[in-house]
């Protein structure tokens, strides 16, 4: 038996791991390139949120110092308001306008927050209600604080964000009003951040909740990262709001960010290989476990059969073979492995056989229904052997060679031989009871040739001795003896060849001739019994290939047993008490046909009809159509059995020959009989 090692048995733990060291080496390799990504990605944004800060800090505090002052002089205008020094108020009002684009207008309120004074006036004072509730709790926080301080930002009539910055007026300890001055927080964006800063920077004015209501920017916020953003309180004015600064993406880092996002795409697809390349080691460690598991199972299934198993690749290489064949040929698997054509276990008689068999198995040729074959085993014995051969397909789909299964038939075919002996004597001793019962009428066969002979004899005797006679008298005397001697002997040999046991001959028959003879051969006990003979006519027939007496011996049995079936003459009439015989040609070959006018074959019998030693005769053995039949099938022929039509009742036996265009029967598929 061939031995079978799988990848991973019996090796150390250590060289089980080491095809694994390059797949750590690589993902160690990803981990560094990752851990380098995270520090450069890492330093970067804490370079640029560095950045981020200085600059926005720089904004916030010019913002600061430009609200501190809007502040200021805010309490300036509240303290020239509180002295009531109006004229001084407005110009310094105007001149505050002029000065900061950012305020759109100034306003003297009253103690109820009422305007009283507007710079520049109020062309429409339902827009002017908008903000309305922000300004009071300012003037209240004013009021409170004893100081100028800011609105919540609110839309001003513009459409722009923005809010109020109010100054309380005191009457000494009482409070009086407020100076009311609306600044733009859009303008406060737009107009006072450095070009660098906004060519560099997205700024946005959030409110409490982070959403941006100011923004000052050239660019929208979807092609920014908030992940470099810088978010600080707004103070003054206060009140909730931020400040958000996020720079916007150099033209360089883009191309950085490129490089590393392939970088890490590569990483990510070399550790998506590793990891489907783990997954892989593992399905297919579990795999070969499950193959060793397999090779186990199947080894000792090998080992329980009887039959031979053996398999070679395209050059007819031996690559397999399992005990069973090693202990049918009596060599070792060491002895069978590799070996090529001739093998040593040939028959050396059938070498050649063996080769072509073996050639057309390779080439998909072989025989489906298998082949025998003759062996040699190691010690000289013979041996024969059912053959069976598949191709061997990988799973490509590609012929790599071929599996043969080898069944011992050794015991089989010497039964078959005991088998073929009997049915041989089964057949002889038919053949002579067919012989015994027609004894009388073969008696009279001979007996008319025979007393002619002694006729003329005697006629030729008596002239000779008289001394009348004439030369052409005796010649046609002895013309006539010589025929009816040759007459007798030709019966007398066809018993013989009849009764014989003897070889199977093949030839080429005519059945019609063959089927004139069967008549002939048996017409005198058809008289006897009262029944008539008859050969349908038919158009000519191709010849078969067959052997005369086997075919003759099944024409008698099929047309003694139609005698047999037929009404007496006394019985149901003339009409009845006949046989017919017909020869036609059918798809299957040449047909013949017996049929009777008896009573049929009921249905209980005709199951057990061909059945061997089943018979309805009282003296019959049971073995006439069983016979039949072996014989016909031996000759690649059918033997059947049909109702005749209702007209005129009985029974149709039929049988078929192959024709002579046909594939002749094997000699070896015929019961052989021996002198």
């Amino acid at each position: 038996m061939s031995s079978h090692r799988t990848l991973w048995q019996g090796r150390p733990l250590t060289r089980q791991i080491l095809p694994f060291f390059p797949a750590l080496l690589v993902l160690l390799t990803a981990g560094l390139v990752a851990v380098l990504m995270s520090l450069v990605h890492s330093a970067e944004t804490q370079s640029e949120q560095e950045r981020t800060i200085k600059d926005v800090l720089w904004v916030e505090q010019d913002l600061r110092f430009l609200l501190t002052t809007t502040q200021e002089r805010m309490s300036g205008l509240s303290n020239l308001a509180a002295a009531g020094d109006m004229d001084k108020l407005q110009r310094q009002a105007v001149a505050l306008l002029n000065a900061q684009s950012e305020l759109s207008r100034i306003r003297v309120l009253d103690a109820h927050g009422a305007t009283t004074l507007s710079i520049p006036p109020i062309g429409n004072p339902a827009a002017m209600a908008r903000g309305e509730s922000q300004r009071q709790k300012a003037i209240s926080t004013a009021r409170a604080l004893g100081r100028a301080t800011f609105s919540a930002p609110f839309l001003t009539p513009t459409g722009e964000m923005g809010l109020e910055v109010l100054a309380p007026v005191f009457d000494g300890q009482v409070f009086s009003g407020a100076i009311s001055a609306t600044l733009s927080l859009d303008a406060l964006l737009t107009r006072h951040i450095p070009w660098w800063f906004a060519e560099n920077y997205r700024l946005e004015i959030l409110d409490t909740d982070g959403v941006p209501i100011v923004p000052t920017s050239r660019i929208g916020s979807d092609t920014v990262s908030l992940a470099a953003a810088h978010t600080m309180v707004f103070d003054p004015p206060g009140g909730g709001l931020y400040l958000r600064a996020t720079p916007y993406p150099a033209q360089g880092k883009r191309s950085r960010w490129l490089i590393l996002t392939a970088i890490g795409v590569l990483t990510a697809s070399t550790v998506g290989s590793l990891v489907a390349l783990a997954r892989h080691i593992r399905r297919r460690l579990k795999a070969e476990q499950a193959l060793r598991e397999e090779i186990a199972f199947r080894r000792a299934m090998e080992n329980s059969l009887t039959v031979g198993m053996r398999a070679r690749d395209m050059d007819g290489r031996i690559t397999y073979v399992n005990q069973a064949f090693c202990s049918m040929v009596g060599y070792t698997p060491e002895d069978l492995l590799g070996m090529k054509p001739p093998m040593a276990y040939w028959d050396p008689a059938g070498v050649e056989r063996a080769q072509a068999l073996h050639d057309a198995v390779l080439a998909g040729n072989g025989p489906s229904e298998g082949f025998e074959l003759s062996f040699l085993r190691r010690d000289g014995s013979r041996f024969d052997v059912l053959v069976h051969e598949t191709p061997l397909i990988d799973a490509s789909g590609h012929q790599t060679g071929g599996m043969g299964s080898f069944l011992d038939i050794s015991d089989r075919k010497q039964m078959e031989d005991l088998a073929r002996r009997q049915d041989q004597r089964l057949q002889h001793t038919s053949r002579l009871i067919t012989m015994g019962e027609m004894a009388s009428s073969l008696a009279h066969e001979i007996n008319q040739p025979l007393a002619a002979v002694a006729s003329y004899a005697t006629g030729c005797l008596n002239r000779l001795r008289s001394g009348r006679y004439t030369v052409p008298e005796l010649t046609d005397a002895l013309d006539k003896l010589d025929r009816q001697a040759k007459r007798a002997g030709k019966i007398v040999r066809h018993m013989h060849d009849f009764a014989r046991k003897s070889s199977p001959n093949f030839s080429p028959l005519d059945m019609t001739t063959l089927v004139r003879e069967a008549v002939g051969f048996i017409s005198r006990d058809a008289v006897q019994r009262g029944v008539r003979l008859t050969i349908e006519p038919a158009a000519p027939t191709p010849p078969v290939i067959a052997d005369r007496v086997q075919i003759e011996q099944v024409l008698l049995n099929l047309i003694r047993n139609a005698i047999d079936a037929s009404p007496a003459s006394g019985g149901r009439g003339s009409g009845h008490a006949r046989v017919t015989i017909g020869i036609r040609l059918d798809s299957g070959g040449v047909q013949v046909r017996v049929r009777d006018y008896g009573d049929g074959i009921p249905e209980e019998t005709a199951a057990q009809l061909f059945t061997p030693f089943f018979t309805t005769k009282p003296d019959g053995m049971g073995m006439g159509l069983s016979i039949c039949r072996s014989i016909i099938e031996a000759h690649h022929g059918h033997l059947w059995y049909e109702q005749a039509e209702p007209d005129g009742g009985g029974t149709v036996f039929c049988f078929t020959l192959p024709c002579q265009t046909q594939p002749a029967p094997k000699t070896g598929g015929l019961p052989e009989e021996t002198q």
